[in-house]
């Protein structure tokens, strides 16, 4: 009588990690990083400040925590009061964005104004907003879209203005608008060419250069 065979299959079976060091390891959501592409600026003078207000904001070093940082570029012009002046916007801007210096030096040796691009939590820089508001600098700020959270979209200030303005904004960071939103502003009895214009005036053309004015006594610069 023959014994019956047995058998041991011994299986060595390893799964190699998808994405060992990627954003899903680190706990830090994904973002986009597309640049904006910028138009020329046009070349348009503001009225003149005498001083500028000086932000919270400078002098500090903002550190970088969890949140919903996506690339955001704000867009700057206007007249400064003398290098004094120069010199506080870069203070305020650098709390933000790290290359300030450089851009804003950079910008008023061609005259023109200014882009900083950085990420930002949900596209935000109050302070800076706040400083550029204080001192009669017109911006444009821009954010592109976070998947799932929020949508691309604008806000922007000249002087004149009681407060910024929002658009939506496609992932250039120029603003856009989607037929629903034609349709209401054709329901409220807004023109196609009234809508045209308040889009242009949301353009990240329409902030002017910036440009150093001299003035006696630029040191003077007053506090927020």
């Amino acid at each position: 009588m023959t014994e019956p065979l047995s058998f041991a299959l011994t299986l060595d079976i390893s799964v190699e990690d998808p994405d060992p060091v990627g954003p899903a390891a680190c706990g830090r959501p994904r973002r986009r990083l597309t640049p904006p592409l910028r138009p020329p600026s046009r070349q348009r003078r503001a009225p003149s400040p005498v001083t500028l207000r000086r932000s919270p904001a400078v002098g500090c070093t903002r550190t970088k925590t969890m949140g919903e940082y996506v690339m955001t570029t704000i867009t700057i012009g206007g007249l400064l009061p003398g290098e004094a002046g120069a010199n506080v916007l870069i203070a305020a801007a650098t709390a933000y964005y790290a290359e300030a210096d450089t851009l804003v030096r950079e910008a008023l040796a061609a005259g023109r104004h200014v882009d900083l691009e950085d990420l930002q939590d949900r596209g935000r820089t109050p302070d800076l907003d706040a400083f550029c508001r204080a001192n009669g600098l017109a911006y444009q700020r821009a954010w592109v879209s976070q998947l799932g959270v929020f949508e691309a979209g604008l806000e922007y200030w000249q002087p004149g203005m009681e407060r910024p303005l929002q658009e939506a904004a496609d992932e250039s960071g120029e603003p856009m608008i989607a037929l629903a939103e034609l349709r209401r502003c054709h329901r409220a009895g807004e023109t196609l060419s009234g809508v045209v214009a308040r889009l242009a005036r949301a353009e990240s053309g329409a902030v002017p250069p910036l440009i150093l004015v001299p003035v006696s006594g630029a040191g003077d610069l007053g506090s927020a």
